[in-house]
């Protein structure tokens, strides 16, 4: 029986930057919560929806990067962020 992957979480990821920062230096923090959040969630949708052929799945992603990207460039343009 094949084992189910072990996902990175954000804490992970965190504890990761945060040590890649302590040994050579950087700014700290996140540029952009929720991206950061999709990235790290992406595998695992990616594993949990097998039924989705690989062009279909590369799609949704693609579609919801760009949206997300076009909602941070509007807020950043238009609020000062």
């Amino acid at each position: 029986m094949q084992r189910e992957p072990e996902f990175l979480t954000r804490e992970m990821v965190d504890d990761l930057h945060n040590a890649g920062l302590d040994a050579y230096g950087g700014a700290r923090g996140v540029l952009n919560d929720h991206l950061l959040e999709s990235a790290v969630n992406q595998p695992q949708n990616t594993y949990y929806l097998p039924e989705l052929e690989t062009f279909d799945c590369v799609i949704k992603i693609a579609d919801h990067k760009m949206n997300r990207f076009e909602l941070d460039h509007f807020f950043r343009q238009h609020l000062s962020l």
